[in-house]
């Protein structure tokens, strides 16, 4: 993960990651941010920087992406969130 970040809503905490083509994608989610089940993440390359961010619906059953990456890296980022956030809620 970057560097912990505060905002006005909360702490950015660290959900996971995951490796494509080389790269570490990080998963982090605002954790004071979350309303009811809906979990707002950022999408993290390599160096820290946010490429994309993801509403998470339900534990991960529908995704709502700013910024959507290809179709078949969103695929995979998609699975792996939804692993990370099962966990999270058990």
């Amino acid at each position: 993960m970057g560097k912990d970040v505060v905002s006005s809503e909360g702490k950015i905490e660290e959900l996971g990651s995951v490796e494509l083509e080389g790269r570490k994608i990080d998963f982090d989610i605002l954790g004071m941010a979350v309303l009811g089940r809906e979990d707002q993440i950022l999408v993290r390359d390599d160096i820290g920087v946010v490429k994309a961010v993801v509403f998470a619906h339900d534990a991960g059953k529908k995704f709502t992406w700013i910024n959507p990456p290809k179709p078949k890296y969103k695929k995979i980022m998609e699975k792996k969130m939804r692993e990370l956030l099962k966990k999270r809620w058990e």
